[in-house]
């Protein structure tokens, strides 16, 4: 019975039926909680897990065909954006670990000076390079090579086309090359 009234719920909430929304989420928002809590270990990520699997309940109510209970759906919902959390933290530790292989790090103190400056050199060289591009050139680069996004989902982000995103990122990239390049001596005879 409970399963054939969530369902009536969930159709009416996605006809647009306000008081029907605010019953079934009534009704749910704890286990709702209670299960982001489980399936995240950090209280900050289970929060955040928790906020978007809301958003896509109430977006897709009107796919839940009612096959299943109303929390068996949630939890499914619930799943995929945790897995997404997990890629996206994998994709910011990945970015780190590029950005601190590209940005030479200070050497400590038992290295030479002159390795020390020259790290700082090239971080400021490095920096100077991705200040003069433009700000969408930049965005690309740093969604592809910094996050690991892919070329669909930084065209999504950026609202893009995918050859775009593509002929930006190949600009970027050859403009920051061009600029880390030491300068070619040439010598008159």
């Amino acid at each position: 019975m409970e399963q054939n009234t969530d369902h009536l719920l969930a159709q009416r909430a996605a006809a647009g039926d306000t008081a029907a929304r605010d019953q079934l989420l009534a009704r749910h928002y704890r286990a709702i909680r209670r299960l982001c809590r489980r399936l995240c270990p950090d209280s900050t990520t289970a929060d955040d897990v928790l906020q978007e699997t809301l958003i896509a309940v109430l977006r897709n109510l009107g796919s839940y065909r009612g096959d299943a209970s109303f929390t068996t759906w949630v939890y499914t919902v619930a799943r995929t954006h945790y897995g997404r959390t997990l890629r996206t933290d994998q994709r910011h530790r990945a970015r780190a670990d590029r950005l601190a292989a590209l940005v030479v790090s200070v050497p400590d103190a038992g290295a030479g000076q002159d390795d020390a400056l020259a790290a700082s050199e090239l971080r400021d060289r490095v920096q100077r390079a991705l200040e003069c591009l433009g700000p969408l050139d930049r965005a690309v680069l740093e969604s592809r090579d910094f996050l690991g996004c892919s070329a669909a989902e930084t065209a999504r982000e950026l609202s893009l086309t995918i050859p775009a995103v593509k002929t930006r990122l190949h600009r970027a990239r050859a403009r920051v090359r061009a600029m880390l390049e030491p300068p070619t001596l040439v010598f008159a005879a």
